[in-house]
């Protein structure tokens, strides 16, 4: 990752050193970096409810928040500061989207940092922060909250993705009660990402292969962003007003699979995130029970996959050894650069330099129908394939009838991550690339938000040797006992309340009852898995009738080709 003003690439080597920040009694399913003043504040919030904002400019061994706050009743699931940082937006599962104002106790902590304490240790320190009630609640979803992004130089504009069928767009401009404008989907939506570059372009993704990009012009009919006048109101349906739809739907054929039966299947991919470049002509899409896509906003097309077929040192991960691979919880990815990074449910952060488009777009493959039925997808222009990235192709995934594809895309393959964040207990959610800085923070199912950097990061070094900052390795899941066995009962006992102490520590039955759910999930096969969903199925199109036949589990996890994208060769040193 190149900073500005400089020519060096500070994630060459990786980030082989961190630091934990512990403020969250529970899991940290959101992290946010503020937009102005160098990306200095970062925010954090996740299952305990409480909202913290921490000073990335000073020293962060054993750092303590600048801020906080409270409000939801809710796990915390998205966070994000508008253009000016005056405002942080925070949803949760409660419904409802929290706005706080920044511009008091935040503003006085950047011009008066407290000293820390001789007398009070780190919990204590924590209570005596104020936590901040928020200014203003929307009640305007009537679901959990997914994700709210905000514009990226407006400041009043904001659009906001709950787990129902509503994206909203709203003009903090116009009166409460007129003020938001509605899309639709036939699923429930993930993510949305209003686009870097352009005042009217968005991306957003859904639970069913939905993935698009959309203009509040053509969206929210009748809105005229320079005065936020709502002169029509349409609530329109997401599909039908897109600038475009991306494939998302997988295409498997019985000549590579033996399980499966005569002819091509299809599967509407779940998707958990989406993350545009700073330039906007790319975008990232993260898959449940898939692989991170790398897409052009230009073309409908995946350009390639990102995987973890080889460590970052070139060497091949062996059938049972983990790797990367999202079956359990939502992920959360960033792009930054020639980055992409994104948390994987081996207690590892992913990142991969993505190379360039026409790069990507030399190596991919496009094929008729036939071709892939007679096994031309093997090998081509000195490449080889593999069927679990097969993609329907273009419009022909998108078609309203129930014919296969005529066409069928392979894209590009890396397979080999640029480096690894190691030192997570557990299941890694999100990996956050910082703007400017050369950092990266990962968060999960543990209570601690972890800050990686290529050298150490603290004023404290001349008391500890550098090489004891060295990142360990991540913990190995072993195999379930009956003590596991026992605390996984006991938190599907608990109530969310009985989960959340006072402790920051870490809670081994937390702990417990992840990996017994990753025991689980991954043995979900998603040619497999009878989802209670098929009414929306068949309103969108009948390209999934095929969930009935069985399928080895090794399918979707079969190594790829050694012949695919290899760093090294793009990137020399």
């Amino acid at each position: 990752m190149k900073l500005p003003g400089f020519e060096c690439d500070f994630f060459k080597n990786g980030l082989g050193y961190s630091n934990s920040l512990k403020a969250h009694t529970g899991c940290v399913n959101a992290v946010s970096y503020s937009k102005t003043n160098g990306s200095r504040l970062m925010a954090t919030g996740g299952d305990c409810t409480n909202i913290y904002i921490w000073d990335l400019y000073r020293d962060i061994e054993d750092a303590i928040p600048i801020g906080a706050f409270s409000g939801p009743t809710k796990n915390i699931f998205t966070l994000e500061f508008n253009s000016t940082d005056s405002i942080l937006y925070c949803g949760s599962n409660d419904s409802v989207i929290y706005k706080y104002d920044l511009g008091g106790g935040i503003g006085e902590s950047l011009r008066h940092p407290r000293a820390p304490s001789d007398r009070l240790d780190h919990l204590d320190e924590i209570d005596q922060i104020r936590k901040q009630s928020p200014s203003l609640r929307q009640i305007s979803h009537a679901s959990s909250l997914s994700q709210i992004s905000a514009h990226p130089t407006h400041p009043s504009l904001i659009l906001s993705a709950s787990s129902d069928d509503e994206l909203q767009l709203t003009d903090e401009r116009v009166d409460r009660g007129a003020n938001i404008a509605t899309f639709h989907t036939q699923s429930e939506w993930r993510d949305v990402k209003w686009h870097p570059t352009s005042d009217h372009l968005f991306g957003c993704c859904d639970s069913l292969g939905g993935v698009y990009l959309n203009d509040i012009r053509k969206g929210f009919d009748g809105y005229n962003m320079s005065d936020g006048a709502f002169t029509v109101s349409t609530n329109p349906f997401v599909r039908s007003v897109a600038v475009m739809q991306y494939s998302g739907t997988l295409t498997l054929t019985n000549a590579h699979i033996h399980a499966a039966k005569e002819g091509l299947r299809h599967r509407r991919l779940d998707s958990s995130s989406m993350s545009f470049n700073n330039t906007g002509d790319l975008f990232g899409v993260v898959y449940q029970h898939a692989y991170p896509t790398i897409y052009s906003i230009r073309e409908q097309n995946p350009l390639a996959v990102l995987t973890g077929d080889y460590t970052p040192q070139g060497e091949r991960v062996q059938r049972r050894e983990d790797t990367y691979s999202t079956a359990c919880t939502t992920k959360h990815c960033s792009f930054q650069g020639d980055y992409l990074a994104t948390g994987s449910d081996d207690f590892r952060g992913y990142v991969w330099k993505v190379p360039p488009r026409t790069t990507m777009m030399d190596r991919r493959r496009v094929m008729s129908r036939e071709e892939m039925d007679e096994g031309g997808f093997a090998t081509a222009n000195g490449y080889a394939y593999d069927v679990r990235s097969a993609f329907s192709s273009g419009a022909s995934a998108s078609a309203s009838d129930s014919t296969a594809p005529e066409t069928i895309c392979l894209p590009a393959l890396i397979d080999r991550p640029a480096f690894r964040l190691e030192g997570h207990a557990s299941i890694v959610n999100s990996a956050m690339i910082h703007p400017s800085l050369p950092l990266i923070a990962t968060s999960g199912v543990e209570k601690s938000v972890k800050v990686h950097t290529p050298t150490p990061f603290s004023n404290k070094l001349h008391k500890i040797p550098a090489l004891d900052k060295r990142t360990p390795p991540s913990r190995q899941m072993g195999d379930e006992t009956g003590s596991s066995r026992r605390d996984f009962l006991l938190a599907l006992l608990s109530s969310p309340e009985d989960s959340h102490d006072a402790d920051i520590e870490e809670d081994p039955i937390t702990i417990n009852f992840f990996d017994s759910l990753l025991r689980r999930d991954r043995e979900v096969d998603i040619w497999n898995d009878d989802e209670d969903d098929e009414d929306d199925k068949d309103d969108q199109d009948d390209q999934d009738n095929d969930q009935d036949d069985d399928m080895d589990d090794d399918g979707l996890s079969a190594p790829l080709s050694e012949d695919s994208i290899d760093i090294d060769e793009l990137y020399p040193v």
